[in-house]
């Protein structure tokens, strides 16, 4: 699809009312699979758009100044009863007029990009999120506002066969990248496909694949990291003014909320559940070391295993989580979450080691 000088694309439906154009020269060009680049400004703040510059000369002669959102295309809007004028002044070479479809190609999709250690919750925040601001989600419908894409992921002791879709599945643009020693991917063409049509995608994923996620989308989309972390930062500064590290707390804390995970799933403790559940654990300090990378942190005290995600009615601070999450899907930002800068003094370098 061309793109303009404005950032701004205009196409045509293919459809009798745009067939037309292509027998004009100063449009024939510029047609490429009913594609038109004219420019104009971008259409949020769309002016009367007569007499604006085009292909040489051409420009718009009129339009209907009713203009609306185009449903089957984001950020996409569509002019009716539009005329064009070759630049001659005279309009009567336009026998009859035709819809205009504008699409504002200065409104990036947003990636919201959502890491946490194991256990810290990000399950039921999700899920939650779904349940009180997109329920449509819940039951299947695609939703413009926000679309969800998992990682794909090996085969674990924690599995439930619920929720996570395992193995490479059939995608042909896949990116690797290794969770605590077992490969998970990365479905390119799936996340590609989510920002072209919707206005947020959420993709809960590994830190380890926070450098590639940037370098492929962060000039492309509005790239918002989140992380949820199970400590505030004033909660970490008090600990060390203790005397104490990282792992003091979350070699305790992250296992035992693993532990009755597991126990609420009615997982089996075999001795290979135990050991991927103290590696887990131990992998929550190199998470929490690597949090300051990431655009928000959003501290949570209420791990997966916490009762209140059981309520029919969500209250208190889980509320307070979702909440925040929620601002962030829709406007990139937060002032109730921290700034990873904030945490800045947990890693000491930006490689996710």
């Amino acid at each position: 699809m061309a793109t303009d000088k404005n950032g701004v694309v205009v196409y045509m439906k293919n459809d009798e009312k745009a067939k037309y154009l292509s027998e004009y020269p100063f449009l024939k060009d510029a047609l490429n699979n009913n594609v038109v680049s004219l420019y104009i400004t971008p259409c949020r703040t769309l002016p009367k758009m007569e007499g604006r510059s085009d292909f040489g000369g051409s420009y718009i002669d009129s339009y209907n100044e009713t203009w609306e959102e185009f449903k089957d295309s984001k950020n996409t809007y569509r002019l009716q009863d539009v005329k064009l004028d070759s630049g001659s002044g005279n309009a009567s070479f336009v026998d009859h007029t035709f819809n205009l479809y504008v699409r504002d190609n200065s409104i990036k999709p947003r990636l919201l990009v959502l890491s946490g250690p194991s256990g810290v919750g990000k399950g039921p925040i999700v899920d939650w999120l779904k349940k009180i601001y997109f329920p449509g989600l819940l039951e299947g419908e695609d939703i413009k506002e926000l679309c969800q894409v998992k990682v794909r992921k090996s085969l674990t002791e924690r599995y439930t066969g619920k929720g996570e879709d395992i193995g490479k599945g059939q995608g042909n643009n896949l990116k690797e990248i290794y969770c605590r020693g077992k490969p998970q991917w990365l479905d390119l063409d799936q996340i590609n496909h989510a920002l072209e049509s919707h206005d947020t995608v959420l993709l809960e994923a590994y830190y380890k694949s926070f450098d590639f996620l940037k370098a492929e989308y962060g000039n492309s989309t509005e790239f918002v990291p989140v992380f949820i972390s199970p400590l505030s930062k004033e909660e970490i500064k008090e600990l060390f003014d203790q005397g104490k590290t990282l792992e003091d707390p979350l070699l305790k804390m992250m296992p035992n909320s693993l532990v009755e995970r597991s126990k609420l799933e009615g997982k089996i403790f075999t001795q290979s559940l135990l050991e991927e559940i103290i590696l887990r654990g131990e992998d929550s300090i190199n998470e929490m070391k690597f949090a300051h990378n990431y655009k928000k942190v959003i501290p949570n005290h209420c791990p997966e295993s916490d009762p209140r995600w059981k309520l029919q009615s969500l209250i208190g601070e889980p509320r307070k989580v979702v909440d925040i999450l929620y601002q962030i899907i829709i406007t990139g930002d937060s002032n109730l979450a921290d700034s990873g800068k904030d945490y800045y003094f947990l890693g000491g370098n930006n490689k996710n080691e």
